[in-house]
């Protein structure tokens, strides 16, 4: 079905918007009337506004989308079947409303003669610059079902890999938030009633819980300036980590962070070879795959190492030679891509330390666990033990004065 864009008003008058799907227009008018609104106008999204502009955050497909795209066309492909007859079969059984507007748009351009790379162009911010140059590479070879093939199979690893990093973090960030939604609950519905309590028996607060209480009355009597806060230093952050340096610092800490940087950057070096590795097979030469290679590894600090592997390159040197040198990739991998270039099977070694790092991310995600977990339990039940301590000792002197 297609998605259709709607302006209506509401029973007080006031202006709607909103997006409904939709056989025909004006079948997409007859759900809009269901919402009790009155149309003012209904009008098809095209694939343009769905894919980016005001709509990207919300109609652009999914990464599953693409690579599930990719994999039936391949298979499709292989089948004999025409590219313009494959794409028709899969706009038929496409679910999702902002790929189907995509496919039909990119079925609509190879009608009119474009290839599917040109088809894909104005469509850069979904496939990306190393996906349309490998389509490229495969339609001037005749190769495009295996380029696609080997396509699917790449975004295959790359999730993959991120899975694991995300997996990782995911334990410890649940027990950090869960265990900061105790702490507060305690300070401000807990730890004021007891106090209060104690005082209008008449005892008297040690030093640790009249500071408990303090930060208690902070947060119960500060908390929208102190949330207010917290949400203009973290959008400031975010803003500044937009930009070149403010990336370029953040990723360079987060290489050198403990257990964590080394989690990283066996990352950094997976990718960089899975994707290097993957567009040589395509038929690319070494400067056309670096310069797409630096511009989607997804790391500043790895982004200057490679371009300086390039300007090296473009002088005439091997490409193992600055590797070394570098302060990121670890001898072995040197010396693995050296080997590779000597023996003409660079693609090949580039695609065993993919899988090699891919293996040692697990073992290093599986570590990074063993070592946070603990820590933060022993973070919290000091937290939490200062709390109880507060609580108690009003408790116990007043029992020491009755006696």
């Amino acid at each position: 079905m297609a998605v259709y864009h709607y302006k209506a008003l509401d029973k007080r008058g006031k202006l709607r918007e909103g997006t409904v799907e939709g056989e025909t227009p004006q079948q997409a008018r007859e759900k809009v009337r269901a919402l009790r609104y009155n149309v003012v106008e209904v009008r098809l999204l095209q694939a343009e506004e769905m894919a980016g502009g005001h709509w990207r955050g919300r109609f652009r497909p999914s990464r599953l989308d693409i690579t599930q795209f990719t994999r039936q066309l391949a298979t499709l492909l292989r089948s004999g079947i025409p590219l313009a007859e494959a794409l028709k079969a899969l706009i038929e059984q496409e679910k999702s409303p902002a790929m189907e507007a995509v496919l039909r748009d990119l079925r609509d351009r190879i009608q009119r003669g474009n290839s599917l790379a040109e088809a894909m162009e104005p469509h850069s911010n979904i496939f990306s610059e190393l996906y349309i140059n490998m389509v490229k590479a495969g339609e001037a070879a005749g190769t495009l079902p295996e380029i696609l093939e080997r396509l699917g199979h790449y975004y295959n690893r790359q999730k993959q890999l991120r899975g694991k990093v995300s997996a990782a973090l995911a334990y410890p960030t649940v027990m950090m938030v869960v265990g900061t939604a105790v702490v507060i609950f305690l300070m401000t519905a807990v730890v004021p009633r007891i106090v209060k309590i104690i005082l209008k028996r008449g005892g008297t607060l040690p030093l640790p819980t009249k500071i408990l209480m303090g930060v208690s009355s902070l947060i119960k009597n500060f908390w929208p300036l102190l949330l207010a806060l917290g949400v203009g230093v973290f959008f400031l952050l975010r803003m500044f980590f937009r930009t070149r340096r403010g990336k370029y610092l953040l990723d360079k800490t987060l290489l050198h962070l403990p257990i964590l940087g080394d989690v990283f950057r066996k990352q950094a070096i997976a990718r960089f070879s899975l994707t290097y590795s993957t567009l040589l097979r395509s038929g690319l030469s070494a400067t056309e795959s670096l310069l797409i290679v630096k511009k989607i590894v997804g790391n500043r600090v790895l982004e200057e190492v490679l371009e300086e592997l390039y300007e090296a390159i473009q002088e005439g040197s091997s490409i193992a030679a600055p590797l070394r040198k570098s302060a990121i990739f670890p001898p072995t991998v040197g010396y693995m891509i050296a080997i590779g270039e000597e023996s003409g099977q660079l693609e090949e070694m580039l695609e065993r330390i993919a899988e090699s790092y891919s293996e040692e991310i697990d073992l290093a995600t599986q570590k990074l666990t063993s070592v946070l977990e603990p820590v933060i339990i022993v973070v919290m039940a000091v937290v939490v033990g200062f709390i109880v301590m507060a609580v108690i000792l009003p408790m116990v002197q007043g029992f020491q004065n009755i006696r």
